[in-house]
């Protein structure tokens, strides 16, 4: 299979929706994920911000990963997710229901506030795949805020490294009989 990439920020891959990326990894994203984050350490910092009585609203919520440790330390957790796969593997894992769940657009669909913290983790925010999407999550993001709130993103920052190679990479991140999942990116330091 051939997949060519259109250039310009509305660039993409035929048949991608906001959904693709979750439904296609819910089964295997804690397993694949497990060690990027200090979760202990995330929770706290998060919850220390937000205050026992505080709330959280956590953008691509995914399976709860974060949410459902935050829902015990803090007064009200809202989790918004695109994929409805995820969020059914996050209700698997909180039969209680403690996080709240909105299954919409982190853009367009947020949830009312106001929140103590809004929660955008681990490169979350590239899933908006152009500025402009990005800066509307921001502008919509602080009207949501609580006064003093705040907007924690966890992602990592693009800087040139020499040894990086240039240009289009692809890699295979797993393997199985029935399917492969590859890592593709392209390295552009000018832009």
């Amino acid at each position: 299979m051939r997949c060519t990439l259109p250039a310009g920020d509305n660039a993409g891959v035929r048949g991608f929706r906001s959904d693709s990326y979750g439904d296609a990894f819910a089964d295997v994203y804690d397993d694949w994920y497990a060690d990027i984050t200090d979760l202990d350490t995330t929770v706290g910092f998060v919850a220390g911000l937000a205050g026992p009585h505080g709330s959280v609203l956590e953008l691509g919520v995914g399976t709860g990963r974060l949410a459902i440790p935050l829902a015990a330390r803090v007064a009200r957790v809202v989790g918004i997710d695109t994929s409805a796969r995820m969020l059914d593997h996050l209700a698997a894992a909180d039969p209680t229901g403690t996080v709240v769940t909105v299954r919409g657009d982190m853009v367009d669909d947020l949830p009312d506030g106001p929140f103590d913290v809004v929660l955008a983790a681990y490169n979350t925010v590239f899933n908006l795949t152009s500025r402009e999407r990005q800066q509307d999550c921001f502008h919509r993001v602080a009207d949501r805020l609580a006064d003093g709130g705040r907007f924690v993103v966890e992602a990592f920052v693009p800087r040139d490294d020499p040894d990086r190679p240039r240009g289009s990479q692809v890699s295979v991140r797993s393997m199985t009989v029935d399917s492969v999942v590859l890592s593709a990116s392209v390295h552009d330091a000018v832009t």
